[in-house]
């Protein structure tokens, strides 16, 4: 008789979602909502051992480990391909980032106010006051959080002879063992480790995103995936990592989402230029629908700043121009000068002023996602709100056409 294979448990342990999540051929899911299928019942008894072995720095079992499965197989066993492996990790990292609340500049807030009080007819006083308390509840921001570390996966192989191993690190290394149907001893927490309440994935984003990784061009699919891995980095929780450093990963990825290809060498002013190029390439319809609070960036920016020390052949710059320069002059500051100061953009006429990494990171996300919309994923910049708005219409327009 053919011994059983091995199989492999495809684990978010540090990912408490709200609810299931479908990214193409894959259900991410709490475990403890997931009622099979599993492939075998040994696979199932050992999967959830080895789960529940996930401590956090006190002990306790992590409160909501999440897992992978196939949306037909189930818990399978199965590993994903390598480029699906890749997609997953870049998709789903991409996701928890995005959930993490937005900064809005006392500028854009007072934007937001005057665009509310148009539409809704409120006093706009009381909005903007409304926003910069929610801008100020530091305690709400904490729990909803999370950080690149909640999003890495452990896919632990699992043999039917009750052998579980697993290798952690890369300089130093570290096996764990377990045997008999078990494993041996906990599987502890790092330290540095946040565990949020709940995170809720917008799931036509991590999804559309997931879907271009693993169709797209070549060449496009590389630069989204790897810039998302540089800013996957400049998230990670561990204290070793400085607010100049975590600038500097950003940057990277920045550059790396704008180059043509990874040999181009490209100034400061040029890669502006293209973070530009990247927005003005919504239609025209979709610029018209862009509202302060929505992209950072916003159509009515003018290109009319003459800034200094820049090249002068793509004068004048836009906002969004001016904001990346200095980055970029704050990333090679830091890199060749040792500086460590070099962490806000301080114009209090920007809409981007604030920390480059905070406001950077929302930058750079709202870049990833107009260039899917461009792509063929329409409309993933606008809030999951509004999109669901859209939908509930056009359903409601084709039942009154149908009634018709």
């Amino acid at each position: 008789m053919a011994s059983e294979p091995t199989r492999h448990l495809l684990l978010f342990p540090y990912l408490p979602l709200n609810r299931p999540v479908d990214i193409g051929r894959w259900q991410l899911l709490p475990l403890a909502d997931f009622h099979g299928p599993w492939a075998e019942p040994w696979f199932q008894q050992r999967s959830l051992d080895v789960a529940s072995r996930h401590v956090d720095r006190d002990g306790s079992p992590v409160p909501k480990p999440s897992v992978l499965v196939d949306r037909t197989a189930g818990a399978d066993g199965v590993l994903p391909t390598d480029d699906e492996m890749s997609a997953l990790v870049a998709a789903v990292g991409f996701g928890v980032i995005d959930v993490v609340p937005v900064p809005h500049s006392p500028l854009e807030r007072s934007a937001m106010a005057h665009h509310q009080a148009a539409v809704t007819g409120q006093n706009e006083t009381e909005i903007l006051r409304q926003l910069d308390e929610t801008a100020e509840n530091q305690w709400a921001y904490t729990q909803a959080v999370a950080t690149a570390d909640n999003a890495e996966p452990f896919f632990w192989p699992i043999g039917p002879d009750g052998d579980i191993t697993r290798q952690y690190g890369s300089i130093v290394k570290t096996r764990m063992i377990g045997s008999g149907g078990g494993l041996a001893g906990k599987v502890v927490a790092p330290n540095e480790l946040h565990l949020p309440l709940g995170v809720t994935l917008d799931e036509e984003r991590v999804a559309g995103l997931y879907d271009f990784l693993t169709t797209g061009e070549a060449t496009i699919v590389a630069s989204i995936r790897e810039s998302i891995r540089w800013l996957l980095q400049s998230w990670r929780n561990t204290p070793s990592l400085l607010p100049v450093q975590r600038i500097v990963l950003l940057r990277t990825a920045f550059e790396v989402l704008l180059s043509k290809t990874p040999q181009e060498k490209v100034s400061k002013e040029r890669l502006a230029r293209r973070l530009s190029g990247v927005f003005f390439s919504l239609s025209r319809n979709d610029r018209r629908a862009v509202t302060p609070g929505t992209l950072l960036w916003q159509p009515t920016q003018r290109f009319q700043l003459h800034l200094d020390k820049v090249s002068k052949s793509l004068a004048p710059y836009s906002r969004l121009e001016q904001w990346f320069i200095e980055l970029s002059n704050a990333r090679n500051d830091i890199v060749h000068s040792g500086t460590l100061d070099r962490v806000q953009f301080q114009d209090s006429r920007s809409v981007f002023a604030g920390d480059f990494w905070r406001v950077g990171t929302r930058v750079l996300q709202e870049a990833i996602l107009v260039r899917l919309d461009t792509l063929g994923y329409p409309g993933l910049w606008q809030a999951s709100s509004y999109r669901q708005m859209l939908r509930a219409l056009r359903e409601a327009q084709e039942v009154s056409s149908a009634a018709g």
